[in-house]
């Protein structure tokens, strides 16, 4: 198929309809990638069978509409080419529930013919008591270390309550689930539930343990990363929970992405806890990271 090319069609503001010509690379793989199971939570509920709508903007500047529904587990799977989504909003019962600021759908990642492309997975969670329901690696024999922001400026409204409901749900769900799993707490030092994996009898050392956690300190994020590889280098899912402080990652792009790429076997999540959280640097971070990225409101 290399010298052949197949048309998108897709709806335009108005009437008309555009299509699009799309090349496939050296092996025939036409470059689309998945926004991929855009997920809507409502207190900590699926917001299912709401109606989804957005606008995409692809490279060449061109825009269209977009138009879904979730299904019951309020997932919705957009597939699209290089661009950009915003306005990304669903609504049921008058209700809505909406992505703040814009989605970049980034070129589409190289990977072996039959190796899927991993799609860009985004959750947009509302009033939600916890993020337990983000917790969702692959992996069977899932290895999964939780880092939890302690610093100071956690200490606003309820978010250190939502980080410790969230903490034990999450050591529940991992134990029902018999996934290995690790918790931190961190600011500018980071406090480490156990030693090694914890163990079903130490429930109540974990019980205590969350209770004790409070706001306080400063902030440095790749430290408490890089402890935690240290400890835990088989991890396959590291989650990173934070109010938008990525302390001393200033740039994304360049600096994540090469700390980053020392530990490629391990996807790296990212919660943004709480309205005014500065989410884009850290959905940036997922993206690179090859993890799903969360927006708690």
């Amino acid at each position: 198929m290399a010298e052949e090319s197949c048309d998108l069609l897709i709806r335009v503001f108005g009437n008309a309809a555009v299509t699009n010509r799309l090349q496939p690379d050296a092996q025939g793989v036409v470059g689309l990638d998945s926004l991929g199971n855009g997920s809507f939570n409502k207190s900590d509920k699926p917001f299912d069978g709401a109606q989804v709508r957005g606008k995409f903007t692809c490279k060449q500047g061109h825009t269209y509409n977009l138009n879904g529904q979730t299904n019951n587990e309020g997932i919705i799977t957009i597939v699209l080419p290089e661009g950009t989504v915003d306005s990304f909003t669903a609504e049921k019962d008058k209700i809505g529930v909406s992505k703040q600021g814009n989605i970049a759908i980034p070129p589409p990642a190289p990977t072996p013919v039959t190796v899927p492309r991993p799609p860009k997975y985004i959750i947009i969670d509302l009033n939600s008591s916890s993020f337990s329901s983000s917790i969702n690696p692959t992996e069977k024999d899932a290895r999964v270390v939780i880092l939890g922001d302690i610093s100071g400026s956690m200490g606003a409204e309820t978010q250190m309550d939502i980080l410790r409901r969230s903490f034990q749900e999450i050591f529940d769900k991992c134990q029902k689930n018999k996934w290995s799993v690790s918790l931190a707490a961190w600011n500018d030092k980071i406090d480490w539930c156990t030693e090694t994996w914890i163990q079903s009898s130490q429930a109540q050392a974990v019980k205590s343990w969350i209770g004790c956690q409070r706001a306080r300190g400063g902030n440095d994020m790749r430290r408490a990363i890089e402890d935690c590889m240290k400890r835990y280098s088989s991890a396959t899912d590291v989650y990173v929970m934070c109010d938008g402080d990525i302390t001393p990652f200033a740039n994304p792009e360049v600096d994540w992405r090469n700390f980053r790429n020392q530990f490629l076997k391990t996807k790296f999540h990212f919660i943004a806890l709480g309205a005014h959280a500065a989410y884009a640097p850290m959905e940036t971070m997922a993206t690179i990271g090859g993890g799903t990225f969360t927006h708690t409101t």
